[in-house]
C-alpha cells in the first residue's frame, strides 16, 4: 500500500494523476466541443538522438472529444531523408493537461539509425502554439524541441487548455 500511495505522489508531481480540479482540452474558448473534432499542430521540431540533431517538418493530428480528451492519433516528419526515418510508435498518443498551459503525452518514435526513444514529454500551449520543454520521462534515449513559434494548431483549432 505505500508504495501505491508513493507512485500516486510521483504522478501527481509529474502532472500525470490530478486532484479533482482537472483540466481538459477545448477547441477554441469554452464550451466544450459537441461532436469529435479534429485539430492539426504543424511546424518544426529538432529531434535530438545519440547527439545528432534533426530539424524536421511536423504535423500532428489531434482528436479532441466532447468530454475534453484528446489524443494525438497520427505524426508525420518530413523535410530531409532522416526525417523520413522518423517513425511514431504507439499511436495514439495519449496524455493529459495539468494545468492552464501545459500537458504531458507519451511520445515514442523510431529511427532507422538510433532505434526507439521518447517518454513522457512535457508541453506548453499558448495562444494556439504548442512548445516543448523537453522534460522527457523514461526511457529518454533522445530530446524534441520546437523550432521557433512552435507547432500551430490555429488554423483548425486553436487547441485550447479550460478547467
Amino acid at each position: 500500500m505505500k508504495n501505491i500511495t508513493a507512485l500516486g505522489a510521483a504522478l501527481t508531481s509529474l502532472g500525470l494523476a490530478t486532484p479533482a480540479a482537472a483540466f481538459h482540452y477545448s477547441v477554441g474558448a469554452p464550451p466544450f466541443v459537441s461532436a469529435v473534432t479534429d485539430v492539426f499542430a504543424v511546424g518544426q521540431i529538432t529531434l535530438t538522438q545519440a547527439s545528432m540533431p534533426t530539424t524536421c517538418n511536423t504535423q500532428w493530428k489531434f482528436r479532441v472529444r466532447p468530454n475534453g480528451k484528446a489524443k494525438i492519433i497520427n505524426a508525420t516528419f518530413t523535410g530531409s531523408s532522416a526525417c523520413a526515418t522518423i517513425m511514431p510508435q504507439s499511436l495514439p498518443w495519449i496524455g493529459k493537461p495539468d494545468t492552464a498551459s501545459h500537458a504531458f503525452h507519451v511520445i515514442t518514435v523510431s529511427t532507422v539509425a538510433n532505434g526507439p526513444c521518447g517518454g513522457f514529454q512535457g508541453f506548453t500551449l499558448v495562444g494556439g502554439f504548442i512548445t516543448f520543454n523537453n522534460t522527457f520521462g523514461p526511457p529518454q534515449n533522445c530530446t524534441f524541441a520546437t523550432v521557433g513559434p512552435g507547432l500551430n494548431t490555429n488554423p483548425t483549432g486553436p487547441l485550447t487548455i479550460q478547467p
